[in-house]
C-alpha cells in the first residue's frame, strides 16, 4: 500500500502524507517503514532513490521523474553557469539535495489546498509554492509560510511533517489562515515564470540568458508595464517606489559584460519585466544555446 503522488506535488508533501497515514501502521514489514528506516531523516539522493523504488523501480527513468516533476531541480538547473563544477556526485550517498527541495520555508496557497478538499477530499503542498516566488500563480494570492495564530514558520520535523492535515503546534489549523490579495502585477509574473521554468526539460547557459534579457530590457517600450530604467553602476538592481518599478540596467550590463554569476532568481525576476510570456524568454533562449539534462554535466550531478 502506497499514496499515489499528485501533480505537482512536493517531494517532501508526498513522504509527508505517507508517514501520516502509513508510517503508523502495525505492520513492520510495510514498504514505506522499510524504506523510511532505511534512508534517516537527511536529504540526500539516496531518499529519491530509495522511495523512487516504490514508485516504479529504482532506475533513472524513475528517479528522473521525481526530480524533475516533484522537486524544485528545474529552477536549479534551468539556467546554470556552464563554469559551474560538482565535487562529487551523488552515486556516493552522502550528497545533500536539500536545496532541490525548497529554498524556504514550506508554503501553501489556502485556496488551492480548499479547492483539493472539494474536489480529491485531501489536500498537499506543492512544488510551485515553495520557489522564491511569494504568490499563488494561479489565484494571485499571498503564498502563506507562517502560522496564523502563533507565527511559527511551516516546515519540517527531519524529512516529515503533519502540520497541513493536524494543524500547527499551538492547535490552530493552517487552512484558517487568511488569504491576501496580491495587487503586485511583478510578484504575480515572477510566480507564473517559475511555474514555467518548473516545466522546463532544458538547461541553457545563464550568461547567454542574462545578455538576451538585457538587450531585451534596451529596446522595447516597458512603460505600459509601469518599468522605468536608470543607469547606475552603484545602488540596488531593482527597487519599487510609487507603483513604479525601476531597474537598474547597467547593474545588470555590467554583470552580463563581466561574467559575473547570476542566479536563477536574479534572471526569472529580470525576464519577468522584459517578457510578457516566459515561452517567449526561453525560445529566445534556446536560439542560442541549450542543453539536455542528460548530458555529461547532468550524469555527473546523478552520479549515472
Amino acid at each position: 500500500m502506497f499514496l499515489n503522488i499528485q501533480k505537482d506535488e512536493s517531494f517532501d508533501s508526498f513522504l509527508s502524507r505517507n508517514n501520516l497515514f502509513l508510517g503508523r501502521c502495525s505492520d513492520e514489514a510495510s514498504a514505506f517503514v522499510k524504506a523510511k528506516n532505511t534512508v534517516g531523516n537527511k536529504w540526500v539522493y539516496s531518499v529519491v532513490e530509495e522511495f523512487s523504488g516504490l514508485l516504479g523501480g529504482r532506475d533513472l527513468s524513475v528517479i528522473e521523474m521525481i526530480l524533475q516533476n516533484h522537486t524544485l531541480r528545474p529552477a536549479h538547473e534551468t539556467f546554470v553557469d556552464c563554469r559551474f563544477k560538482f565535487s562529487r556526485g551523488f552515486a556516493q550517498g552522502d550528497e545533500n539535495i536539500s536545496s532541490y527541495i525548497r529554498s524556504q520555508g514550506i508554503g501553501i496557497c489556502i485556496l488551492c489546498a480548499e479547492d483539493d478538499m472539494d474536489s480529491k477530499g485531501f489536500t498537499y503542498w506543492r512544488r510551485s509554492h515553495q520557489t522564491d516566488a511569494n504568490v499563488c500563480p494561479l489565484h494571485n494570492v499571498r503564498i502563506n509560510r507562517n502560522c496564523h495564530a502563533c507565527g511559527k514558520a511551516f516546515s519540517l520535523n527531519g524529512l516529515y511533517s503533519q502540520f497541513l492535515w493536524e494543524g500547527c503546534d499551538c492547535g490552530a489549523s493552517p487552512m484558517a489562515g487568511e488569504c491576501c490579495l496580491n495587487e503586485d502585477w511583478h510578484s504575480l509574473q515572477v510566480a507564473r515564470f517559475y511555474c514555467a521554468v518548473l516545466n522546463q526539460s532544458k538547461c541553457f547557459d545563464a550568461q547567454e540568458a542574462l545578455s538576451k534579457v538585457v538587450c531585451r530590457l534596451e529596446s522595447v517600450e516597458l512603460d505600459s508595464l509601469g518599468v522605468g530604467l536608470f543607469n547606475s553602476l552603484d545602488g540596488i538592481a531593482h527597487y519599487k517606489d510609487s507603483s513604479k518599478w525601476w531597474i537598474n540596467i547597467d547593474y545588470y550590463r555590467n554583470m552580463a559584460a563581466c561574467g559575473s554569476f547570476v542566479s536563477t532568481n536574479d534572471i526569472v525576476r529580470l525576464a519577468a519585466v522584459a517578457y510578457r510570456e516566459c515561452d517567449e524568454f526561453v525560445s529566445e533562449c534556446t536560439s542560442v544555446t541549450s542543453f539536455s539534462r542528460e548530458s555529461p554535466r547532468d550524469r555527473l550531478l546523478l552520479g549515472a
